[in-house]
């Protein structure tokens, strides 16, 4: 599945009010200031002049460039919510559902950070501190749509019968580990090696939680005889 990954908005001096208004403008122009400026050469000042507002203005909403960062990144994480949610709600197999909305949490994050590759280095400290504060909000969220999707496969007799809160944040935890880090920013990988990487573990952790899978394995285990041990 491709990503569109939309960084621009139209956004008029009369569409909304206040300082809804000013945040809305400034991230709809952080986008090209990390592309064409770089996060070190990048200011409040910076941001506020390709936004097409007064500094003192993005100053009322946004305390430092760092803060721009931060909700940069909560809104790229609402579209790839918004994504996943859409992907959980198709009508494709509970099995092949699972398995797209684990691949695309992980590969929606390398792509959304592709544009900066450049500058992705002096990035690399506010990013992560970034992702570390940000990162439990979005695995909550995340952990809301995986449930549903879990009773729904519970329902249909697919996935293995473990409570489905405890077995989303398994699922979780278990690809967090492919998310961007410490040893993935730079270079970022290419997207077709996070694919293959990425769809090879989540399979393995898929065919875990599938109900048919435990029911085969419980036929096929080989049955000790306990007088061989005497």
């Amino acid at each position: 599945m491709s990503v569109v990954l939309p960084m621009t908005i139209c956004v008029t001096n009369d569409t909304i009010p206040g300082q809804a208004r000013i945040r809305t403008l400034v991230l709809s122009a952080v986008h090209d200031e990390l592309v064409l400026r770089g996060y070190r050469e990048m200011t409040l000042a910076s941001i506020a002049a390709r936004a097409g507002v007064d500094e003192n203005e993005a100053e009322s909403v946004f305390v430092s460039k760092e803060s721009v960062l931060v909700a940069h990144l909560d809104r790229m994480n609402g579209s790839l919510l918004s994504l996943l949610a859409s992907i959980a709600e198709t009508s494709e197999p509970v099995r092949d559902r699972l398995r797209e909305v684990l691949l695309t949490r992980v590969t929606f994050r390398f792509d959304m950070l592709r544009p900066y590759a450049r500058h992705i280095e002096e990035m690399r400290e506010p990013l992560l501190l970034a992702m570390r504060h940000r990162g439990p909000v979005y695995v909550e969220a995340e952990a809301r749509i995986l449930e549903r999707l879990l009773w729904e496969g519970q329902r249909r007799g697919i996935v293995d019968l473990a409570d489905p809160v405890p077995l989303a944040r398994t699922l979780l935890t278990a690809t967090s580990a492919l998310l961007p880090g410490e040893t993935t920013l730079n270079p970022l990988p290419p997207a077709r090696e996070v694919r293959r990487t990425a769809g090879e573990l989540i399979d393995i952790v898929i065919e875990g939680t599938l109900l048919v899978n435990w029911s085969a394995l419980q036929r096929e285990s080989p049955r000790i005889d306990a007088t061989a041990l005497l």
